[in-house]
């Protein structure tokens, strides 16, 4: 008999909330795959509550940080999602993937900070000095400033 999943458990606990048991007894790698099972079955909603009680478990997990990051990109809460990003840039440490740092800018630049943005990818190139896809995306965000930015006034650039 083939064993039941996480998210079929809380999607049973919408009907019948003695099946499902308490986010905290599972793992956050189970708690990250059955977010991941329950947005791609279109139940977005309980898989960000889900996600946040294990957050609230699990606040240095990388599994529950990225997930919860994810999905904070997906519905563009931006602050949410450079919380989230940063706390798992800072737990990773040298360890960052170079994925990390470009999702955290492009969060950054989308929450219409591109000089964070700037400076988080710069921090990602001294981790990864050699990443093409960082080289590429901090070249893109410089294009994009230089675009944008008003004539100098009081030594200060605007953005437009």
């Amino acid at each position: 008999m083939e064993q039941e999943s996480l998210a079929d458990k809380l999607l049973q606990h919408t009907v019948n909330p003695t099946q499902a048991g308490s986010v905290a007894d599972y793992a956050p790698d189970e708690i990250r795959l059955a977010c991941q099972d329950l947005i791609s079955r279109g139940h977005d909603s309980l898989a960000i509550a889900v996600g946040e009680a294990a957050y609230a478990l699990h606040p240095t997990s990388q599994d529950i940080l990225s997930i919860t990051a994810l999905m904070a990109i997906t519905n563009q809460d931006w602050g949410l999602a450079i919380e989230r990003m940063s706390e798992l840039v800072a737990i990773q440490g040298v360890h960052a993937q170079e994925f990390t740092y470009i999702m955290l800018a492009r969060a950054q630049r989308c929450d219409l900070d591109p000089a964070g943005a700037i400076k988080t990818l710069v921090a990602g190139l001294q981790v990864h000095p050699t990443s093409e896809a960082l080289q590429q995306e901090l070249a893109d965000l410089r294009e994009y400033r230089d675009a944008h930015t008003a004539p100098a006034t009081d030594g200060e650039p605007q953005l437009n």
